[in-house]
């Protein structure tokens, strides 16, 4: 399913990131994938996902600051 419609960002791709690659930030979500940092609607769903997936890996998300561009450089 896509969570992020500006950048074309599926739950699958998130949960990767939290899960296998231990991103634990709305700031490094947006700056790897883009998601939740143009128009905003899919912030929601992308901390949704950070808070359920770092509680079950007990990998507690960092502070959810959503207000960083995302990098152009190999997302």
């Amino acid at each position: 399913m896509i969570v992020c419609h500006c950048f074309g960002v599926t739950d699958s791709a998130l949960k990767k990131l939290i899960v296998e690659e231990g991103v634990c930030s709305a700031t490094a979500i947006a700056r790897r994938t883009g998601a939740g940092s143009c128009c905003g609607p899919c912030r929601e769903e992308v901390t949704q996902l950070l808070y359920s997936l770092s509680s079950a890996t007990h990998n507690p998300p960092e502070e959810l600051a959503t207000t960083d561009a995302p990098s152009s450089a190999g997302a």
